[in-house]
């Protein structure tokens, strides 16, 4: 009988501790936070395409011809158009997570074309914006002249570029590394950050030593990103653009570095 009552008290206790895990999750909170029993597969990101001729691609122009205000616009195979460049540039860059960030939404639009002109139209906008093709690399939006930026995938670079409107200022060169606004590349892939993030591109508004601090690696360039992976495992994604319609390959006395204009050193 006592062997009985024994079997019947851990019937019960097994029961409750069954039990005790499904009340916890659908009535209150896991009191060490568990991960949910099943998870959702995460959405795949969307890049789209922007290599598929007509306009698509990334276009560049400046704010009423004034160089220091820099504007792009991206247009996609599918009709989409974004009117910047993200500040990582396009590689990895997710459409669908942009358009869902309430920052992000009003540059989102669509465009269609008919001939040699088109528009482009945002929802809640009365007045779309007029596209009109000119000549080969370069539109005209409204009345403002766009070229269109030259594909910089697998570019090598050799030199130096600082944010400071004279490159050549003495003052860079009294400044200590790893406080200098200066990246250098050179073409066997190597880049070396001499304190661009650390004093200029900052990743928030106060200084961030272990994110922003200066160093090394090496450096790729792809869908108008300037990837940066440092040799102590940091990865930077930064846009990247030459001047206007100018290739970079050959011209790069002015290069775009997260939309920020950067001056080479001579």
């Amino acid at each position: 009988m006592n062997t009985l009552k024994h079997i019947g008290c851990i019937m019960i206790l097994t029961a409750l501790a069954v039990l005790t895990p499904v009340s916890l999750v659908v009535g209150q909170s896991h009191p060490n936070n568990a991960a949910p029993l099943t998870t959702a597969t995460p959405a795949p990101v969307d890049t789209g395409s922007f290599m598929g001729g007509g306009i698509s691609g990334v276009w560049m122009s400046f704010y009423s011809s004034n160089v220091s205000s820099p504007r792009w616009v991206t247009f996609y195979d599918d009709g989409l158009v974004f009117t910047d460049i993200p500040a990582t540039g396009l590689a990895s860059f997710d459409r669908r997570a942009s358009q869902a960030n309430a920052n992000q939404r009003a540059y989102w639009g669509t465009y269609s074309l008919s001939g040699g002109s088109g528009l482009i139209q945002k929802p809640g906008v009365n007045n779309p914006t007029r596209i009109t093709i000119k000549e080969s690399g370069q539109i005209t939006l409204d009345s403002d002249t766009y070229y269109r930026s030259v594909s910089v995938d697998g570019l090598q670079l050799e030199g130096s570029w600082t944010s400071y409107s004279n490159p050549n200022d003495p003052r860079l060169d009294r400044q200590p590394v790893g406080q200098r606004p200066i990246i250098r590349f050179s073409r066997d892939g190597r880049f070396s950050d001499e304190g661009v993030f650390a004093t200029f591109l900052r990743t928030s508004y106060r200084s961030n030593p272990a994110v922003d601090r200066a160093g090394a690696g090496t450096y790729q360039i792809q869908n108008y990103s300037l990837i940066l992976r440092y040799d102590d495992g940091r990865v930077k994604l930064v846009a990247f653009t030459g001047l206007l319609g100018g290739d970079p390959a050959v011209t790069n006395d002015i290069i775009y570095l997260h939309r920020s204009r950067f001056n080479k050193i001579q």
